[in-house]
């Protein structure tokens, strides 16, 4: 899945005016600024909103995942991180093979339910939901949720706002053209 970001005009047209007059050097100072704007982001939701018993550390390999580069005019900023868009746009998720998605409890964070081979199938009684578990010391474990689908919400917090993008960009380049001018 492509995310694509709409700039509206308004907002964005003293940027836009001074990016038609950005140089080859210029582009890789916004190239850069921004895709350590997205990372800063990310790191920042890593560190908000994951649990420490869970640890998919999700936001920060998106952080890690974050590039940039220069293709002719153009500031391409690349995130290559499965699930952003989804939670970005949200919508519909249903399991590619199978009929339920499987949903890891903390004791099964970052595992598949697969790798297990000693755990019990358990339906809802008139529910199309169910669990996998097993019975450890007496007691009934329970380590995925069975679900035929989800329907996540769109988060647009998942990505910094297009005003603190902009701000970083134009710091980054009155940095950059300062820097220009001391050296004539």
């Amino acid at each position: 899945m492509t995310l694509h970001a709409k700039i509206d005009n308004d907002t964005a047209r003293p940027f836009l005016k001074r990016l038609e007059k950005s140089t080859p050097a210029a582009r890789q100072v916004i190239g850069k600024s921004a895709a350590i704007t997205f990372q800063r982001h990310f790191r920042k939701l890593n560190s908000s909103r994951h649990r420490t018993a869970a640890r998919h550390h999700f936001y920060g390999r998106a952080a890690n995942a974050t590039s940039w580069f220069v293709q002719g005019d153009n500031v391409i900023i690349r995130i290559a991180q499965e699930g952003i868009a989804q939670r970005f746009y949200g919508g519909r998720i249903k399991p590619k093979h199978g009929k339920c998605l499987t949903i890891p409890t903390r004791r099964a964070v970052g595992k598949r339910a697969r790798e297990f081979n000693d755990l019990q199938l358990i339906w809802r009684k008139g529910k199309k939901t169910g669990y996998l578990a097993r019975i450890e010391g007496g007691a009934l474990r329970v380590y995925f949720w069975l679900t035929p689908e989800v329907n996540q919400k769109a988060d647009k917090s998942v990505l910094p706002t297009d005003s603190t993008v902009y701000d970083r960009i134009n710091q980054s380049l009155d940095a950059h053209y300062d820097r220009l001018e001391k050296k004539q």
